[in-house]
């Protein structure tokens, strides 16, 4: 056994408390280094993190409102209100007109998908970096895991 798989085992919590800490603390550290690497994706982009995930979203559920996007993006209502508001003035959104106190159907423009399909290889490479220590099959398991966790919460 070398050094290295020594050190790892000897960082691996016996507790389901210890287990449960260690996994949040994993996870949040996952998340930074997601985000510095999708930033660093983007930078040059003219397209935040978080604009690129709205958009993303958007395009992929088109006539989705404000409100249920809110629900998927980590971002505060009044972010994601100026995030949609950037995007719409970039031409990059359109936000169908509805009633008064209607939600507001969401939708990208040729522009914002022209704007996406600019970065996507940005991205993927970007993912490729990331889950480059993970085989295909532990890849499709840990999106299995994480989708359990995450529809699990959701309920």
């Amino acid at each position: 056994m070398d050094a290295e798989t020594l050190s790892h085992d000897s960082l691996r919590p016996t507790t389901d408390d210890a287990v449960a800490e260690r996994l949040g603390i994993e996870l949040w550290r996952f998340q930074h280094a997601l985000r510095a690497t999708l930033d660093s994706a983007l930078d040059g982009s003219d397209l935040s993190v978080s604009e690129y995930c709205v958009l993303e979203l958007v395009r992929s559920q088109p006539g989705i409102t404000a409100s249920s996007l809110a629900d998927q993006v980590f971002i505060t209502r009044q972010a994601l209100g100026r995030t949609i508001a950037r995007l719409h003035d970039a031409r990059l959104l359109l936000a169908a007109p509805s009633g008064r106190g209607a939600a507001r159907p969401l939708r990208t423009t040729p522009e914002g998908d022209s704007r996406l399909e600019d970065v996507q290889e940005l991205i993927l490479r970007a993912h490729g970096r990331l889950f480059s220590p993970l085989s295909q099959t532990e890849r499709s398991q840990l999106i299995d895991m994480i989708s359990r966790c995450s529809h699990a919460h959701a309920s």
